[in-house]
């Protein structure tokens, strides 16, 4: 607005918004650092207590308004993003701070808080960034139009599930997302079933600035001195109706819920090996025992109504059960006769090594002596690529000359669709009669199904989701002295597709959808499993490496969050916790657990496992049309963004 000199009329922001603006203390005074100061502890504190093993899932709802309040104020940007690096980094440190216990495995404690303070600085630059750019928006929707307000604030929220799915989809690690806070709460867990995991997590930060904002709203124009009318904030009763919506939804999933049927009864075995012991091949036939006791035991308790389905951990022995190496030969005929002398059907987590090897011989022609190349032609050493992923590393190829002068050289090299092709090359000295010996082995990490009379069956899933720096070295075909430094002895293969894994219960037949170690906190894989018929889900997973911390119950609420989402019941079995089953609402039906160590301990149990009627073989609207709400989100932020944009191009003019 211009006045009758031409200048504007419009005060600064300040008074145009009616935001109180504090004055900004000296670097050297008390106040300058005690704002941020308590910040950063609040946030912390509640964010840990968010997460499991405290679950206090109430902090979720709040832990993000210390920020959101101190931002109204508009504090400098500097100190702002110091204390916002600062909380970040905390958040995460803390949460998941029992990733200290990997040093133990690698060699030193050292490394343990090595590793964790890198995913904290992975992990948190995310919500630092969010941090920043609520810092940005917050001031400017003060006060303004309700339409700005509620826009602001579905940005804020959608910039979340968009730094929750970048995580996932891009860096391909995930971890304690938002929602999975709430997995102790199924009332408030069925809208997954529609948006999916991204839904809850957009709504716990809708909550903690709306609530925020209303606080503010309060203070500011005074609860008692004035009309409804100018009380009246619209976020506040927003906020409170999707809550009632949440209500409403699980009562009615749980009137759907009235109508179950037994499915199977399931025995899963929770071995509780030690990490030292599991990549010990010399430790196979004890774990073999420990693993058939636990199964006979579990046949022996209830002789009326024993087990149909036996389910073991992820690589439940040393050596790999499949493949064509002498050792998985051995270690499949020990597993078979368990099962046929058991008369029951055995889901396990387990490896399968394939040796694949050429023998290259000389090139014909040419006198005796004459030293040559390798005969090349015929040999096919391009495209062995079925099952190869190009963001890992191509196996380790080994080469062997029996020569005296010849040697052979071999360069592996992954393609864009995750095939590999192998450059092999000689130095030409290779005389009649030598040969070279080129050879590599495929290791992958999967669930396997062993039915009595038949053995196990070549059908199985290979794991899709490594572990970075357990099972592969990232970028290792990149940066060679990665290597080096974290020695992996045998890099496992991802596999390529989501594969059901067909299984013969008594007289039924179900599809299972497996998911091997962390993979339930993927909702993509439950999601396929689900969309490609899988009757129920199967995790089997080793949380052994972390320690008897939160580790274990953290990994648990994500599957929480997969079975509301595509309304399968989930079976999990851990090699020492968590193992139990999880219904289509979310509810916990039972778990492997001691009144005094938790989950973590050796044993086995009897799940008797149903699922709804009105579940069974229906697919969620989040199972159908998979992440739309990722899509939404990011038209909230876009919108929200290209709003913003112009009102920074023209600071001081009111909005609407």
């Amino acid at each position: 607005m211009k006045g009758d000199g031409g200048q504007s009329t419009v005060g600064p922001l300040s008074e145009v918004a009616n935001i109180p603006v504090l004055p900004v203390p000296s670097r050297k005074s008390f106040r300058w650092w005690l704002v941020p100061f308590v910040c950063v502890v609040l946030t912390t504190t509640l964010y840990t207590l968010a997460f499991a093993p405290y679950n206090r899932f109430e902090s979720a709802f709040v832990f993000l308004t210390p920020f959101v309040a101190w931002s109204m104020f508009r504090p400098g940007l500097r100190r702002f993003a110091v204390a916002a690096f600062l909380a970040s980094f905390l958040c995460w440190f803390f949460s998941i701070h029992w990733l200290v216990n990997l040093g133990d495995h690698l060699g030193s404690r050292g490394l343990g808080y090595t590793c964790l303070s890198f995913c904290s600085l992975i992990f948190g630059f995310g919500m630092w960034i969010w941090l920043l750019l609520m810092h940005r928006i917050v001031p400017l929707v003060l006060d303004r139009p309700f339409w700005v307000r509620f826009l602001g604030i579905l940005c804020l929220a959608g910039a979340w599930v968009l730094i929750e799915w970048a995580r996932e989809s891009i860096l391909n690690v995930q971890w304690n997302t938002l929602s999975s806070s709430l997995w102790q709460q199924p009332v408030l867990l069925q809208l997954a079933s529609v948006t999916g995991a991204w839904g809850l997590s957009f709504y716990l930060v809708f909550f903690n600035i709306g609530i925020t904002i209303y606080v503010r709203h309060l203070v500011q124009r005074g609860y008692a001195k004035r009309s409804f009318f100018q009380r009246f904030c619209p976020e506040f009763y927003i906020l409170f109706s999707i809550i009632g919506l949440m209500i409403w939804m699980f009562f009615l999933s749980l009137d759907k819920a009235r109508e179950r049927e037994p499915m199977f009864r399931a025995g899963i075995i929770q071995p509780d090996i030690p990490q030292s012991a599991k990549s010990d091949p010399l430790q196979t036939s004890r774990i073999l025992g420990i693993l058939h006791e636990f199964m006979q035991d579990l046949r022996l308790d209830d002789i009326a109504k024993p087990p149909e389905l036996f389910l073991w951990p992820e690589t439940a022995t040393p050596v790999e059960a499949l493949g064509n190496t002498r050792a998985s030969e051995d270690v499949g005929k020990i597993v078979e006769q368990m099962v046929n002398t058991l008369d029951t059907p055995l889901l396990m987590g387990n490896m399968r090594a394939d040796d694949v090897r050429v023998v290259l011989h000389p090139r014909e022609g040419g006198g005796a002596t004459e030293m040559r190349s390798l005969n090349l032609e015929g040999i096919q050493l391009t495209g062995l690529g079925a099952g190869f992923s190009p963001h890992q590393a191509p196996p380790k190829i080994k080469t062997h000359s029996k020569s005296k002068e010849g040697q052979v050289h071999v360069e592996a090299k992954v393609r864009s669709d995750g095939t590999i092709d192998l450059s092999v090359s000689d130095n030409g000295k290779f005389l009649p009669g030598e040969l070279a010996v080129v050879w590599f082995t495929t290791l992958y990490n999967g669930i396997f199904y062993v039915e009595p009379g038949t053995g196990i069956d070549e059908v199985f899933y290979a794991k899709q989701k490594l572990v970075p720096f357990g099972e592969y070295v990232p970028l290792g075909r990149y940066i060679s002295f990665l290597k080096k430094i974290v020695k992996v002895d045998e890099e496992f293969l991802p596999g390529r597709s989501s594969v059901q894994i067909p299984v013969r219960v008594g007289t039924r037949d179900f599809k299972v959808g497996p998911l091997v170690c962390y993979e339930d906190v993927f909702a993509e894989i439950a999601r396929e499993h689900a969309l490609k018929g899988a009757d129920f889900l199967y995790v089997a997973t080793n949380d052994g490496w972390y320690g008897t911390g939160g580790a274990a119950y953290q990994h648990a609420a994500h599957s929480v969050l997969r079975s509301v989402e595509t309304r399968r019941p989930i079976l999990r079995c851990g090699n020492n916790g968590w193992s139990g089953w999880i219904n289509e609402l979310g509810i916990i039906r039972q778990v492997l657990e001691h009144p005094a160590d938790g989950v973590y301990l050796q044993g086995s149990l009897a799940l008797d496992v149903q699922r709804v009627r009105a579940f069974a073989g229906r697919q969620t609207f989040y199972v159908r049309h998979g992440d739309w709400f990722v899509v939404l989100s990011s038209v909230f932020v876009l919108a929200g963004l290209l709003l913003f944009r112009g009102y920074f191009t023209k600071q001081g003019q009111p909005i609407g």
